[in-house]
């Protein structure tokens, strides 16, 4: 009977230490991030004039100085690169927050994006800290799934050090190395229609409400210096 008592006394402390991890516990890497998308939201607001808004995952974030296109266009741009972690649906939702009528989006998610959830891991975590009505989202099964993964996650988290330029590009980077298990080929399902390409035809849609121009891109996979951007500029393709 007491190790009956014992076991119950375990399980239930287990959960309760579950439940306080979800309802309490901050990861640093999304507070970064969730700080780095509010500077960014705040940047295009406070633009007056029509603007491009590039969205991405990390690779925007780093590749696109936004300043210098800026300077060169003569037009606002904003970078709104976050992480692939988020999903292709929350990365578009951000999207939208920061676009009005006359505005240019230009989309450029990773391969990646294309074959994982609409909404991914650091989304969960994301929603868990500060939009908890938005965890319908997911199933209990992913909750629970999700939950295991970003713990693991944020005890391996090395934070960085860097500048956010005023337009949200990431430069001045250290503590960036790839770690040795992220070193090996990129491998991508075959490519089928599903709830992110879905998702991309109701932004279409979405933007054509809302005369915003709409490009989907290519992922960048190198710096683009700002005087290539007018070779770019070909790669845009109307959705």
């Amino acid at each position: 009977m007491g190790f009956l008592i014992g076991v119950v006394g375990i399980v239930l402390a287990g959960f309760g230490a579950i439940g306080l991890y979800s309802w309490f516990y901050k990861s640093r890497r999304i507070e970064i991030l969730q700080q780095m998308l509010e500077k960014k939201q705040e940047y295009a607001d406070g633009i007056a004039e029509n603007k491009i808004v590039i969205a991405g995952g990390s690779e925007v974030l780093y590749s696109f100085d936004t300043d210098c296109l800026s300077e060169h266009l003569g037009v606002p741009t904003v970078n709104l690169g976050s992480n692939i972690g988020f999903g292709a649906g929350f990365i578009i939702d951000q999207a939208k927050l920061c676009l009005k009528s006359g505005d240019t989006l230009v989309l450029s998610l990773a391969y990646g994006l294309y074959d994982r959830p609409l909404y991914d891991v650091f989304a969960y975590e994301y929603f868990r800290m500060y939009d908890r009505g938005q965890l319908y989202r997911f199933t209990w099964k992913e909750r629970a799934y999700y939950l295991m993964k970003n713990f693991v996650l944020n005890l391996r988290f090395e934070e960085k050090s860097f500048d956010m330029s005023p337009s949200g590009f990431y430069r001045n980077i250290h503590g960036c190395e790839l770690p040795k298990h992220k070193k090996i080929p990129l491998q991508f399902a075959e490519f089928e229609e599903n709830a992110v390409t879905a998702n991309l035809l109701a932004l279409k849609n979405y933007c054509e409400r809302h005369q915003i121009e709409f490009y989907l891109t290519y992922p960048d996979r190198c710096i683009l210096k700002c005087m290539r951007w007018s070779r770019f500029l070909g790669n845009w393709s109307r959705f």
